[in-house]
């Protein structure tokens, strides 16, 4: 399966399950999906290569996970690896974010 934007589009809200590094499973939830700059965006497609976009997720405060490539599992799209980096913390959640290029 070839990871693009498109494939996350509509999806905010869904909750992804992360299983491989932890002793207890936790759900992030897709809360949102950008892209960069519309310049940047322009020249992906002149070089055909994937367009680039992040995706941003929302998780609880425990257990803090660190920058790290991980498996996450969404009911529909199956196994997805992704390296997240924690981004921001607001109240109780702290939000990771994968960028593909």
């Amino acid at each position: 399966m070839e990871i693009t934007k498109s494939l996350f589009e509509g999806r905010i809200g869904e909750l992804f399950h992360l299983y491989d590094v932890i002793e207890h499973p936790i759900s992030l939830t897709l809360t949102e999906v950008s892209t960069p700059d519309e310049r940047i965006v322009q020249q992906a497609r002149g070089m055909d290569i994937r367009e680039p976009f992040s995706l941003l997720f929302s998780g609880p405060l425990e257990p803090f996970l660190q920058q790290h490539m991980y498996t996450l599992q969404h009911d529909e799209l199956g196994m997805v690896e992704m390296f997240l980096v924690p981004v921001n913390q607001v109240e109780n959640n702290y939000f990771y974010e994968a960028v593909f290029g």
